[in-house]
């Protein structure tokens, strides 16, 4: 099954003969994980709705570039991420990458979000897109677009945001689509771009259970 090409794009003359240059066009992530922790019984693409360290495994990810620059190969934890999303309904899910010690490096030292954004990375999403996708909605709407603009258009006007771009995303070879990075503004992102330490910040979200109930996923709720 493919994941991440539309049938009327890829099947329509005027653009099958394009798709190979196409994936050229923009970097590649390359996922690579045992099947069995991905679509296994307890695989977490298989349970979606998984959250936390229970739901982690561990992956390998490798950046490459299609004007040949180096890119990177790291190991690292990997988790399904997003709240509606989550829906067993939806066949496209976007993903979170943690490192740790306990797979190699702690840290990925690499420029993913560009000169101006944090090259010591604890972690970074590969998210999705479902909104009016033809994917989960079999919405013909969707542009890619909308939510990277927003974050560049509040980064350009010197407001904080989070950085991100567009990249291809292959998992065990096969092809899942595009996917677009996004820095997870959490208490490392406040002491990366703010000062202070990670300690010094509260950071608060909501429980993805449509009630909009918030909880402290970095210190706590006192303030």
């Amino acid at each position: 099954m493919d994941y991440g090409m539309d049938p009327d794009i890829v099947n329509n003359p005027a653009w099958s003969g394009q798709i190979q240059d196409d994936l050229k066009a923009i970097p590649t992530f390359s996922i690579v994980m045992a099947p069995q922790d991905f679509w296994g019984t307890n695989g977490i693409y298989a349970n979606p709705g998984g959250d936390g360290m229970t739901w982690e495994r561990p992956t390998s990810v490798e950046l490459i570039n299609p004007d040949g620059s180096t890119g990177f190969q790291v190991e690292a934890g990997i988790r399904i991420r997003g709240g509606y999303s989550r829906s067993t309904g939806n066949p496209k899910h976007g993903f979170r990458l943690f490192f740790r010690d306990q797979y190699g490096d702690a840290k990925l030292n690499y420029p993913l979000f560009g000169a101006d954004g944090d090259s010591s990375l604890d972690g970074f999403d590969l998210r999705t897109f479902e909104n009016y996708s033809w994917s989960f909605e079999g919405n013909g709407s969707e542009l890619f677009t909308q939510d990277q603009l927003m974050r560049d258009v509040q980064l350009a006007m010197n407001e904080p945001g989070s950085r991100g771009n567009f990249y291809h995303l292959y998992i065990n070879g096969q092809y899942f689509g595009i996917f677009n990075t996004d820095e997870r503004p959490e208490a490392t992102y406040g002491a990366s771009y703010f000062g202070g330490t990670p300690d010094e910040y509260d950071v608060i979200k909501t429980l993805g259970d449509n009630g909009y109930n918030i909880y402290a996923t970095d210190g706590n709720m006192n303030a």
